[in-house]
């Protein structure tokens, strides 16, 4: 398997968060999704709602079920129908947001919580590689 190189401004964590949103023009759309993944600047959302580039969003993002959400003003800066049909048969699409607005402190939090993900997945990829190197019987 060949390792793939991170070409993002920051690096992004893979990590399932709730997130609430809602658009900023009319006619008003709102919904709760969970996201794909999480960086400083920006997430990875599914959503049914279908957006243009550019169009405006507010949203709310669960970093953890006990403190407020994290709040950021933001755009949609694409979309690309998924594939996947559920039983419901309605579509989705994976959208890609980028924060144009947040205060500092949310965005610090956001930042030492997406290097506390990404340091605890370092930590469990080290431990299934050495579990799989002990579990080796060359000698």
């Amino acid at each position: 398997m060949m390792a793939t190189i991170e070409y993002r401004k920051l690096f992004r964590a893979n990590v399932c968060v709730m997130v609430k949103y809602k658009s900023l023009a009319q006619p008003k759309i709102e919904g709760a999704t969970f996201s794909r993944n999480l960086s400083s600047t920006g997430l990875n959302v599914i959503i049914k709602e279908r957006f243009k580039e550019g169009d405006g969003i507010v949203l709310e993002i669960f970093l953890s079920k006990k403190d407020k959400p994290i709040i950021s003003k933001s755009k949609i800066v694409w979309q690309r129908l998924c594939t996947y049909i559920p039983k419901s048969q309605l579509r989705y699409y994976s959208t890609g947001i980028h924060f144009v607005e947040m205060a500092s402190q949310d965005a610090i939090k956001t930042s030492d919580f997406i290097t506390d993900v990404l340091r605890k997945q370092k930590e469990n990829e080290d431990k299934t590689i050495i579990d799989k190197i002990e579990s080796l019987k060359f000698w």
